[in-house]
């Protein structure tokens, strides 16, 4: 991982977009454009989210399927982020260096990726929680 960009310190990911990265002509962009859409709206807030009261209570109070069968770069509508709502993102690059006999990704590398460290509860315990998102 190489030439991190940019940091919105705090930033939390709620579903800011509501539609707007899961639509056909949101799907038709190159990946450049879909990077600068979710950037400019990523960074359009830097205001921390606050760390939730009782996330186990939320987590599991709900089914996690509307959320693991949808196929988007958000969270479905109405779904609010109950763990891990606070972190750090950052535009990357994933360079590979070669000598493994991968493929997709992991063979040729990507050069528009987002990365985002969080910790699952507030720091008096860490458990720090990465997300990598490469935008095809």
């Amino acid at each position: 991982l190489v030439a991190v960009a940019a940091f919105a310190v705090g930033a939390a990911l709620p579903s800011l977009f509501t539609g707007a990265v899961s639509s056909k002509a949101y799907d038709a962009l190159s990946r450049e454009a879909k990077m600068a859409a979710l950037w400019s709206r990523i960074t359009a807030n830097e205001t921390s989210s606050p760390w939730p009261a009782n996330p186990g209570a939320l987590l599991f109070g709900e089914s996690m399927l509307p959320t693991m069968e949808t196929v988007s770069d958000e969270l479905p509508a109405g779904r609010s982020k109950v763990i891990h709502t606070v972190g750090a993102i950052a535009k990357a690059r994933f360079v590979v260096n070669g000598g493994g006999n991968y493929t997709g990704v992991l063979g040729s590398g990507a050069d528009t990726m987002l990365l985002r460290l969080s910790s699952a509860r507030e720091p008096n315990i860490s458990k720090p929680g990465p997300q990598a998102s490469f935008i095809p």
